[in-house]
């Protein structure tokens, strides 16, 4: 059972902030939802569509921000600490060791891929043209190289008959942000 930060008595200084980067609505929504933590700040990348992570960071009272660079993400991120936890989803920028440091229990990254199979910034498309049957979901500790961090939790999900990227990415979008729920707990002790 996690900590409960929203009894009262407690303050909002008490609980938890922490900082998306990415464009899984679902996921900024899981995170939003999850009553030991507040969501702070959405990052999206300039060229992503942000419209589900806009929307969750206004029902959520956190700000959102498009950015370009990592320069970018430090002028972001800056007036948002403390920081808590950070929380990766689909982000394509690297972090440098300067930001990985700004929360205090780090940051995670959810993978949409079985990590060390399929690494990179497509494995979806890795996993279609490879003709694998299971791809999945890996929540995995950032590091400065991509997706080189120690693997926290891993979830299968099958292919499918009909492989369409895009109904591929959706459920591992919602498979993300379940993976993501059932282990904000352990991420924040």
């Amino acid at each position: 059972m996690p900590p409960s930060w929203t009894r009262s008595g407690c303050s909002v200084a008490d609980v938890p902030r922490a900082a998306y980067l990415g464009d899984l609505g679902c996921v900024a929504e899981a995170i939003a939802l999850f009553q030991g933590i507040r969501l702070s700040l959405c990052l999206v990348e300039e060229t992503d569509d942000a419209t589900a992570v806009e929307a969750v960071a206004r029902r959520a009272g956190a700000a959102c921000v498009r950015v370009r660079s990592i320069a970018d993400v430090r002028s972001a991120l800056s007036p948002a600490a403390p920081l808590d936890l950070g929380i990766l989803g689909n982000f394509g920028i690297l972090l440098p060791a300067d930001v990985l440091t700004i929360p205090r229990k780090g940051w995670v990254n959810l993978h949409l891929g079985l990590l060390p199979e399929n690494p990179g910034r497509h494995p979806i498309v890795a996993v279609l043209r490879q003709g694998e049957r299971v791809t999945g979901v890996t929540l995995h500790r950032a590091v400065e190289k991509a997706d080189a961090g120690a693997v926290i939790a891993r979830r299968v999900v099958s292919v499918g008959e009909s492989p369409d990227p895009a109904s591929i990415l959706d459920r591992l979008s919602g498979v993300s942000a379940s993976l993501l729920s059932e282990h904000l707990p352990s991420l924040l002790l």
